[in-house]
Formats: structure tokens, C-alpha cells, sequence
């Protein structure tokens, strides 16, 4: 079997072949013929796509706090209140360790009591991600993130 390396890198040439051994190598382009004739993972054959799935940590938080000290991505913000009259206040979310610096997103909430819902933010973060409370432990935030 004489065909071109895959890469010039391994130690030891590598060829690319056919089920039956023949070369899978076209010569005239010096490039290697691949097809896709086993699934993927992730695939699913009979719908005829490729499935993805969205992973992420999440934490509930009532104050101020530092949910991850190293850079990721933020999904989701997501705001209830549990009890009748919350406390007027705003959360604010920060790209760092502490309150202050780049503010990714701010809330205010007043005393009317709220539906919950969930902000999509869908941005990453360099150095951490904090929340931060002026109101009292009456509103809930979920962070999803990773």
C-alpha cells in the first residue's frame, strides 16, 4: 500500500484505506477521500440530525454572592420572589469576584410581587461571575451558567 501520510507528524506513516484495502488516497489532489458511513455520536439516523445539548451548573442564590471565581459563560438569569411584597431593591450581576466592574446585567424590583421569569443572557465572562443584592432575602435568583 504507497500512499501519502496522513500527517507528516507521527512516527509511524499512516494510510488511509477502503474496506476492502484499497488506497483512499487521491493522488491527483494529494488529499485523502473521507465519508461519514457510521453515525456520530450524538446523531440520530432516523430524524436525520445531529442532536446538541446545552449543558450547564446552576445555583440558587438570596444574596450577595460569587458563584464562580474563574471566567465561563452565562446562560440564564432567572427571578422569583418568595413572599407576597418583596423588598425594592436591584440585582446586579458582575463579571468579576466582588460588586464592581464590568456589570453584565441589573434588575430593579419593587414591592409588587412578580411573576417568575428568566432573562436569557447568553454571554461569557473573563474574570468571574458575582451577584449582588440591595434587596432583602425575598427574591430569588437562578444562575445557569458554566
Amino acid at each position: 500500500m504507497a500512499g501519502p501520510s496522513v500527517s507528516k507528524r507521527l512516527p509511524v506513516p499512516v494510510f488511509l484505506t477502503t474496506s476492502a484495502g484499497v488506497d483512499a488516497s487521491d493522488t491527483t489532489n494529494n488529499a485523502n477521500k473521507v465519508t461519514l458511513a457510521t453515525t456520530m455520536a450524538g446523531e440520530d439516523v432516523a430524524n436525520d440530525v445531529q442532536k446538541v445539548e446545552q449543558r450547564f451548573a446552576y445555583s440558587l442564590v438570596t444574596s450577595d454572592t460569587a458563584v464562580k471565581s474563574a471566567p465561563g459563560f452565562l446562560h440564564t438569569l432567572t427571578f422569583s420572589c418568595n413572599d407576597a411584597a418583596p423588598t425594592a431593591g436591584t440585582i446586579d450581576v458582575y463579571d468579576n469576584t466582588a460588586a464592581s466592574g464590568t456589570k453584565i446585567f441589573s434588575w430593579t424590583c419593587t414591592t409588587t410581587a412578580f411573576v417568575p421569569c428568566s432573562v436569557i443572557i447568553d454571554a461569557v465572562f473573563a474574570t468571574g461571575l458575582y451577584v449582588d443584592f440591595t434587596t432583602t432575602a425575598d427574591v430569588n435568583v437562578t444562575v445557569s451558567y458554566r
